[in-house]
């Protein structure tokens, strides 16, 4: 539910401070560092508004301080026992119709690192697993059992992951017709993987393969599409966004209401 690394998901302050954006992601240490003083650092839980969910991390201090748990604008508990030694929380919440979900930072001078943040459905905390994308493959598939040979009126697909076999599904759909049209298909892929698909079937106790396919699966570019003025505002300066649609900005109501990385949240 929760990608750490994001760059649109999160939403910080970022407006007047002097150019710096207060929340790093590092890559190789998979650690997240807030910075920044009395400033929100909120995650887009939206899809999951009026939902029960658990957070769960570990944290120590680089600067002493004491740090909020946020539900939107509102804190729903203080941490104030951190120390220059990882320690793990778990806080269970509903997320609030702000559909926002993050931290404060509580002292003039605190910095605090975060590692194995997670957000799961419901009351209960599980081990941390890294976030994954979920992405799937698609694939038609069609067969014409021309010598009426397939008498179980089955097919197979076998999945292979980086060589080596992660799956096999038997399909029963040969009709009468002795044929299957556009059969679609979806099977969940990871990125940077390589991935071949078999098509199979079994005639007596001999598997033959009819036809295969390779699909490379490379890391894709995190893009934001923004359709409205609430998302314009929500722009984060690292992010990658496309306007899907006209904004209308003419009617400010101030100088400073249509600036992005304001408390807008």
């Amino acid at each position: 539910m929760l990608d750490v690394s994001s760059k649109v998901n999160w939403y910080a302050q970022c407006f007047n401070y002097g150019g710096n954006y207060g929340l790093k992601y590092d890559e190789s240490t998979k650690i997240l560092t807030l910075n920044l003083s009395y400033r929100n650092y909120l995650y887009d839980l939206t899809e999951y508004i009026g939902e029960e969910v658990t957070i769960s991390f570990q944290a120590k201090y680089i600067n002493p301080t004491n740090m909020n748990i946020m539900n939107g604008s509102s804190a729903v508990a203080t941490i104030n026992n951190l120390t220059a030694d990882w320690q793990e929380y778990s806080y269970t919440l509903t997320v609030s119709e702000n559909g926002y979900v993050g931290f404060r930072i509580v002292s003039s001078t605190g910095e605090v690192e975060i590692q194995n943040l997670q957000v799961e459905l419901g009351s209960q905390k599980t081990s941390y697993e890294e976030f994954k994308y979920i992405l799937n493959a698609d694939v038609n598939i069609n067969l014409i059992d021309a010598r009426d040979e397939i008498t179980t009126n089955d097919y197979y697909v076998r999945i292979y992951k980086n060589g080596e076999q992660i799956q096999e599904t038997r399909y029963e759909e040969i009709g009468e017709e002795n044929k299957i049209e556009d059969a679609k298909k979806s099977y969940e892929v990871e990125e940077n993987a390589s991935y071949e698909l078999e098509l199979l079937v079994k005639i007596q106790d001999r598997y033959y393969t009819l036809d295969s396919q390779t699909i490379e699966v490379e890391a894709g570019t995190e893009i934001k599409g923004i359709t409205s003025l609430d998302d314009y505002l929500k722009i984060q300066p690292y992010g990658r966004y496309i306007v899907l649609t006209d904004i209308d900005l003419s009617n400010v109501p101030s100088v400073n209401a249509y600036r992005f990385g304001e408390s807008n949240i």
